[in-house]
């Protein structure tokens, strides 16, 4: 395994935002991750932190609802909703620098997840769950509220493995055959042609409002499909290993910022200290106003699915940086 050695591109007083972000962009593109040094300054966390114990400590009920065997608490899911402090994170004008520049557009805060612990979560691409229209409008940005190491748990990455995912719009659709067979409406050669074609076929379907999602197979596709899911991982980490891409360890300082490209495998390093926290948040970062959808798109771009229009709050100058949400609950991980 390799131990990241990040280059601190912003050293120097006279360091240019603009081009600092661009390399860290250039950086996404074509290692598929970046890292900003020191970003957070420690009382911003400190405040977070305080904001998470306060709100574990007045919901203290639904909180041991989603203990875990280790002790610690589920992923709390949008806490940035219920937290200014939390919120005010994605507002680190370094970070929006990358964002915005990366989308060439406004990036707002779609989802977001706090952690207590490691995930230690297996090798994968977050676009199933996460697939926008158009498609890889999406960065995956994580904060590390404590320092992240070998011990309590870090990020794994395999560098490079978004550039593989340019062309499997074919193994998608053999997956999805495997557990959705075609009714009769649908054929396979819709998958023959270049890309080019396929998303011009996904942009005429657009236009089309209010069809079901998934028309043209046996049964309905869900947004969330864990078959497809399973499936699809599986072939990533063994496409990725069989073309000699190796997983990478980061190691995080508390105030460091992970910024990762929609398609690039990545997990969480296994735990070897048990009963150590590694508190951290990752936000979910879109343009704004980008429509997001799950598996029925991911695996099934030909078919026609419902457009799914975005809200984003309006109640101070910066909110409209966040897709409206009705608050902040636990995702059992166990």
């Amino acid at each position: 395994m390799l131990v990241d050695k990040e280059q601190d591109y912003s050293q120097g007083k006279h360091a240019d935002p603009e081009t600092v972000a661009a390399k860290h962009i250039s950086r996404i593109v074509n290692d598929g991750y970046t890292l900003i040094r020191g970003a957070v300054p420690q009382d911003d966390i400190d405040r977070v932190m305080d904001d998470y114990l306060s709100w574990t400590e007045k919901n203290k009920a639904l909180t041991a609802q989603f203990k875990k065997s280790s002790g610690f608490n589920s992923r709390l899911v949008n806490f940035h909703s219920v937290s200014n402090h939390a919120f005010n994170l994605f507002q680190n004008q370094k970070l929006l620098a990358v964002t915005d520049g990366f989308f060439n557009q406004e990036s707002a805060v779609y989802t977001s997840l706090f952690f207590q612990e490691g995930t230690e979560q297996n090798i994968h691409r977050d676009a199933p769950y996460f697939c926008t229209f158009p498609e890889q409008k999406f960065l995956g940005v994580w904060f590390a509220l404590e320092d992240a190491t070998s011990l309590n748990g870090a990020l794994n990455v395999l560098p490079g493995g978004q550039l593989l995912a340019l062309n499997e719009y074919a193994k998608r659709h053999e997956i999805l055959s495997k557990h959705y067979p075609l009714d009769g409406q649908s054929s396979r050669n819709l998958f023959v042609g270049s890309l080019n074609r396929l998303k011009s076929f996904v942009q005429q379907l657009r236009k089309v409002e209010r069809l079901p999602e998934g028309a043209g197979w046996s049964r309905q596709i869900g947004f969330v499909e864990p078959t497809l899911w399973d499936d699809y991982q599986a072939w990533v980490l063994e496409d990725c290993l069989s073309k000699g891409l190796k997983v990478r360890h980061i190691e995080a300082k508390k105030g460091d910022i992970i910024i990762w490209h929609p398609m690039l495998p990545h997990g969480g390093s296994k735990i070897v200290q048990k009963g150590n926290t590694r508190y951290s948040m990752v936000m979910h970062v879109t343009p704004v106003g980008t429509q997001v959808h799950g598996s029925y798109l991911f695996f099934a771009p030909h078919s026609p699915f419902t457009p799914r229009p975005m809200a984003y709050t309006q109640s101070t100058e910066l909110m409209h940086r966040s897709m409206f949400t009705s608050g902040c609950s636990f995702m059992k991980d166990e």
